[in-house]
């Protein structure tokens, strides 16, 4: 007996044999691969996944689990969900390969990571062709990301199969499928662009590899047949590329009729055999067709055409996805080229003219116009491929096709081809088009079939482009002159009502409006979908915060309705917020965990709206089970349901940043500096403009900041140092998030970054507050422009060699030192402004560089006077300032002399009096400066210099 195990639909433990829990494992498969049960799979194996089980069950536990991921991203019907399937699940493989090098099914494991890649890399080339700009290129990256890895995988798969000796008949197709797989990865990772072009030539050796182990006609030859067809249309040989394709479909159904009857009459193949048979050519026509006009061999594509056209018609083969595109791709062919056909529907030839197909033979009723065909097909294919992009192609070349001249086509045509354009996201030309529908319809009857339907895409065009006004009187048009249409009714009503509703919000307090809505509302509850106003009324007596009476109008939300869900989760918030957290969190963990988990309330892929609602609501509940936990001080449990929300509710990004920022407090609280930290960088990167992310700041800046406190009053003054460039980075980001950052928050980040030495970035600031606060009516933000900010926005120009700019800020802040009626500025002001009359020196005080100053002979006289000033602050011969002061003040007498020579005589004597009374090589300067033995040797450069 191995391991206890935990049923995954709750409940107690039970022990379950090995055999059992591999069942379950299967089930769990099943579920996912059989059914597309997802969720339902992952919950089997979370149950599993608590047990204790051996290492060869744990493996082939984990091994599901990536299959289950991959048949999520297989069956996926969301694009953006489809591509993060696939990522997860190729990394879950990736993972698992990493860890499991000695499984007895690593050899599996790395064939399923190549399948699934294969999979992967096709889903992300079809969405490469509707992409443009940075989404196109976003794509080709992340393409040519993986390609290289997988393309490595395969040929290590593809290498371990060759060098096995007696491989049986399953290795030998897995074999020629990861051959396959090969070279279709290096041709895509070709046509990336031309850094890729290389690889096209491996993609034609992989073929050769594959058609020399397996034959040039065997299924798998003729796959590697198309790949090398595929490699001459990248390389720019579109007659190349038709003769790989001509070799693929005529050799499964010739193009001459009587070599293909003799062999059916000869063979006597299966159906399964013929239908084998004919994928090839669903797969190879549209190529070839292609290939063949990119070559200027427009016969050689209408004989494509016609040979697919003809053989589905005499043979009654049923048509694939790939069927349907190799349709389109013959109807496009005849609507392009045009001119006529002739003969039986199963034989039909292509004439340039009506007269050309009649001296061949055909009467009237045995000609008609190409265009009328390539109409035909292109309906076939929209009526048959309802709600995929298939019926949007179809529905373009409808759209295409009814523009030409002499082409006539019924309401029907008209109307499919509006919706193509509906459909493709192009709202102004399908307006226009369902119009021409409704100007097409002669009579009573067209209209009252047609316009209910058409008025109902007008609005929803209209509701696309933000036209909501225009929308409504659509929809209104509907209902009130049309009306009596079983299924557009209900939607025209739901329409006005919706369109309204945002009218409402945009044009307030307007007498009209409010009597349109109030009718839209009518129509909407006779006519549409009434539970969606049971929910508006609660919503409105919520947003009133009657939340009793909310709670009891979301109750009589009815099960059907789409935001039954939403209901269930806003009578639980209710709760919340009259303050019975233990009645809200009960009644969210019964939505969560009993409804949502039951695999009875599963919605299907034509569900959207309900999932679109269950989405939301699921969000919010989830939410709110978090802030009730840190209502009650459960922070462990906040980071819990909080830590990871951003990533499963990807369109909640309002409620993610705030969950976020509650991680931060609660990882504050529980004392994990370094979590807070990451979800600080998390908000950043996710969400660089959210208030959260300010909030995120502020809140680390304060906890940082008493943290650096703690620090200085310890003697700790290294890791205080390193905490000041957080505090100034955290700041910066709640500073420029704030809708109007404080004068004090400014004026602490720009003092931040100078003490840090980033003069730049405390320039900027400086800069603003001395602009935006000079003339401010506070007279202490006033006083400290003057005292504060305008030295140091100084300071900072000094530090970035802009003497001029600082000095010119200066003068009016520095006086004569014999103005005893002159307000005295602070030192550092005083000093700062020396430094701009007369420069200094900087770095090895043996050989140090001078920077100039931009001073003249009056500047420089008040600069010296300053310095005496300063110097008879401190004690003489025993301050280490002191003798700072008297290097400055002689420098500065040094830099007068270039003006006045008579004043290099004053610096002489200033450096010969400290010489004099410290030695003559200044050692007791030293003996007083023990922090900075560089006044020493200053001394000693500048009496070189004199």
């Amino acid at each position: 007996m191995v391991p206890t195990s935990t049923s995954a639909f709750g409940g107690q433990a039970v022990d379950k044999t090995e055999t059992e829990l591999r069942e379950d494992i299967d089930f769990a498969r099943g579920l996912a691969a059989d059914w597309q049960f997802i969720d339902l799979a992952e919950s089997v194996l979370e149950g599993l996944a608590s047990s204790k089980l051996d290492r060869d069950l744990r493996q082939e536990l984990e091994l599901a689990r990536c299959e289950v991921y991959g048949a999520g991203a297989r069956y996926s019907a969301d694009p953006n969900l489809r591509e993060q399937l696939f990522v997860q699940a190729l990394d879950s493989y990736r993972n698992y390969i990493d860890n499991n090098e000695r499984s007895p099914v690593i050899a599996d494991a790395k064939r399923s990571y190549v399948d699934l890649g294969a999979a992967y890399i096709a889903s992300m080339e079809m969405a490469l062709e509707d992409a443009v700009g940075e989404e196109a290129t976003r794509i080709r990256e992340t393409l040519a990301d993986r390609l290289e890895e997988l393309l490595q995988y395969a040929g290590e798969q593809v290498a371990e199969l060759n060098a096995v000796t007696g491989l049986t008949e399953r290795e030998r197709q897995e074999l020629a499928k990861l051959m396959l797989y090969r070279a279709q990865m290096a041709l895509t990772y070709g046509r990336l662009g031309d850094d890729y072009s290389s690889y096209l030539d491996s993609a034609a050796t992989f073929v050769e590899d594959l058609t020399f182990a397996f034959g040039s006609t065997s299924g798998w030859g003729l796959s590697a047949y198309l790949v090398l067809g595929d490699v001459y249309k990248a390389q720019g040989a579109p007659a190349d590329a038709a003769d790989m394709y001509v070799f693929v479909v005529d050799t499964t159904i010739p193009f001459d009729r009587s070599a293909w009857s003799a062999w059916i009459a000869e063979a006597q193949p299966s159906q399964a055999r013929l239908d084998g048979l004919w994928y090839f050519v669903e797969l190879g026509t549209p190529k070839l067709i292609e290939a063949q006009l990119a070559a200027g061999d427009a016969e050689g594509a209408l004989t494509s055409a016609l040979h697919f056209q003809n053989t589905w018609r005499r043979e009654g083969f049923n048509l694939s996805p790939q069927g349907y595109l190799a349709m389109l791709s013959v109807a496009r062919t005849l609507l392009d080229v045009g001119g006529f056909l002739g003969g039986d529907r199963e034989e039909l030839a292509w004439f340039e003219s009506y007269e050309a197909a009649k001296d061949a033979g055909n009467n009237d009723r045995r000609i008609r116009p190409s265009a009328d065909l390539a109409l035909e097909l292109a309906g076939l294919v929209n009526e048959q491929n309802v709600g995929n992009t298939l019926q949007i192609r179809a529905q373009r070349l409808i759209a295409d096709a009814i523009g030409r001249p002499g082409v006539e086509v019924d309401l029907t045509v008209l109307f499919e081809a509006a919706k193509g354009y509906y459909n493709s996201q192009d709202y102004d030309r399908a307006i226009g088009a369902f119009r021409s529908v409704m100007a097409a319809a002669k009579d009573e009857t067209a209209r009252r079939l047609h316009y209910p339907k058409v008025l109902w895409y007008i609005g929803r065009s209209f509701q696309r482009l933000d036209r909501q006004l225009e929308a409504a009187m659509a929809f209104r048009e509907g209902i009130e002159r049309w009306s009596g249409d079983a299924e557009y009714d209900a939607q025209n009503a739901n329409g006005y009502y919706s369109a309204m509703q945002l009218v409402r919000r945009t044009i307030k307090d307007d007498q009209e409006i409010e009597r349109r809505f109030r009718e839209a509302e009518s129509y909407k509850a006779s006519l549409g979908d009434n539970t969606d106003i049971v929910y508006t009324q609660a919503m409105r007596a919520f947003d009133e915060k009657d939340f009793d009476f909310a709670r009891e109008t979301f109750q009589q939300v009815e099960s059907q309705a789409t935001n039954y869900e939403k209901s269930l989760v806003k009578a639980a918030r209710c709760f919340y917020e009259t303050g019975k957290l233990d009645q809200a969190l009960a009644e969210l963990d019964a939505y969560l965990q009993n409804f949502v988990a039951d695999p009875r309330n599963r919605l299907g892929p034509t569900e959207t709206a309900r999932q679109a609602a269950r989405d939301e609501a699921t969000a919010e509940a989830v939410y709110f089970q978090g802030q009730i936990a840190w209502d009650q001080g459960r922070h462990a449990d906040v980071v819990k349901l909080y830590g990871d929300f951003a990533d499963r509710f990807p369109g909640q990004s309002d409620l993610a940043a705030a969950t976020l920022y509650y991680c931060i407090q609660s990882s504050l609280e529980l004392d994990d500096l370094a979590g807070a930290k990451r979800f600080e960088q998390r908000l950043v990167k996710e969400f660089p403009t959210a208030q959260w992310t300010g909030n995120g700041a502020t809140r680390l800046f304060n906890h940082v900041a008493d943290a650096r406190d703690r620090a200085l009053q310890a003697g700790d003054v290294e890791v205080a140092k390193q905490m000041l460039r957080e505090m100034a980075s955290y700041l910066e980001i709640s500073n420029s998030l704030a809708t109007t950052p404080s004068f004090r928050s400014l004026l602490q980040e720009a003092r931040l970054w100078r003490d840090l030495g980033e003069w730049s970035k405390a320039e900027v600031i400086f800069a603003g507050l001395a602009r935006d606060y000079a003339n401010s009516s506070d007279a202490q933000e006033a006083g400290t422009i003057e005292s504060s900010v305008i030295p140091d926005l100084a300071l900072c120009l000094i530090e970035q060699r802009r003497s001029a700019e600082a000095l010119e800020l200066l003068v009016p802040l520095v006086p004569d030192p014999e103005d005893k009626e002159a307000k005295v500025p602070a030192q550092a002001t005083i000093e700062t402004f020396c430094r701009a009359v007369a420069g200094w020196v900087e770095g090895d005080p043996s050989n140090p560089t001078i920077v100039p100053g931009v001073g003249d002979a009056a500047q420089l006289d008040r600069a010296g006077q300053w310095w005496r000033k300063i110097s008879n602050r401190y004690t003489k011969w025993l301050d280490c300032d002191w003798y700072q002061t008297e290097f400055n003040r002689a420098w500065n007498y040094y830099q007068y002399s270039k003006l006045d020579s008579e004043k290099l005589e004053v610096a002489k004597q200033i450096v010969r009096v400290i010489k004099t009374e410290t030695g003559s090589s200044f050692a007791l300067v030293e003996d007083n400066c023990d922090d900075d033995p560089r006044v020493r040797d200053l001394f000693r450069w500048l009496d070189q210099q004199l």
